[in-house]
């Protein structure tokens, strides 16, 4: 399950994910943690990006930066985004956050904007790459081939 639903369930559920520095011991702040604990389920580092696609920086944004949100929703948006900043959190966009909360508080079922959509050209530079293509004939340039990049599941620590 990717981190983004994972947290849906969570919001839905009024389950309380916790925040853990490096010792594995709670912490209050976001700033302060280094991992998201989401019960038995799973635990994210602090940096897991989500699927919901940051479109000012053409990346993504990290779970951090929607559990910052979460926390500070029932506040005015230059209140969350002076504690973003504070935090060295990249903050999501006024234009993202009432879709990303709505998905995240159950209101809408999905989320159209998120598309894990990335994929990356890799190159193998294996001495048997240097040698063969894909099929194992001699001589060929380094195989090449697509693979996705699969963002949260990719960090999840459990």
């Amino acid at each position: 399950m990717d981190c983004l639903t994972l947290l849906r369930k969570f919001v839905t559920n009024k389950e309380k994910v916790i925040y853990t520095n490096s010792n594995n011991s709670p912490v209050e702040k976001i700033q302060d943690a280094e991992q998201f604990v989401f019960g038995t389920d799973a635990r994210f580092p602090k940096d897991t990006l989500t699927s919901y696609p940051n479109k000012q920086a053409k990346g993504f944004y990290s779970l951090a930066a929607v559990l910052l949100l979460l926390e500070y929703q029932q506040k005015d948006y230059s209140s969350y985004l002076k504690n973003s900043v504070a935090a060295g959190i990249v903050s999501i966009s006024f234009l993202d956050k009432k879709p990303l909360l709505d998905y995240l508080e159950g209101v809408t079922d999905s989320l159209p904007q998120a598309k894990i959509e990335s994929n990356l050209i890799l190159t193998n530079t294996s001495p048997e790459a240097e040698t063969s293509d894909l099929t194992g004939e001699p001589g060929h340039q380094p195989a090449k081939r697509m693979v996705s990049i699969s963002l949260c599941l990719s960090n999840c620590l459990v």
